[in-house]
């Protein structure tokens, strides 16, 4: 299965990309989990050592998919069709405008 994690894509990239938009998806490299299956050919980080236990002893959960959201949040899904759920719920966050200050208004005061 296509692993798509954005990480990897940043690393395709070869520099900080603030935040991963539909157009870096398309870059070829073989680190692109996006369009390739499988790991990428080689590391692109350096692991912490809690990151290693975690993945030699992961939590008894169920979850599989998880989707950032704008607040830097995420939401996990056990489920495809979840987790597809969570992706549409995401993008309309980044979709919605922000709020309007309620700062009082700088036109001459009526008279």
């Amino acid at each position: 299965m296509a692993l798509q994690a954005d990480p990897t894509v940043v690393y395709a990239h070869g520099r900080r990309l603030r935040r991963v938009w539909e157009k870096h998806l398309q870059v070829r490299s073989p680190y692109n989990t996006y369009l390739n299956t499988g790991l990428p050919p080689g590391p692109i980080n350096q692991p912490s050592d809690s990151s290693i236990y975690y993945a030699l002893y992961p939590a008894p959960i169920g979850y599989l998919y998880f989707v950032a959201q704008p607040d830097g949040k995420h939401i996990i899904s056990a489920s495809y069709a979840d987790h597809l759920v969570a992706i549409r719920k995401a993008r309309e966050q980044r979709a919605a405008p922000a709020p309007r200050s309620q700062a009082p208004s700088r036109s001459a005061p009526r008279r």
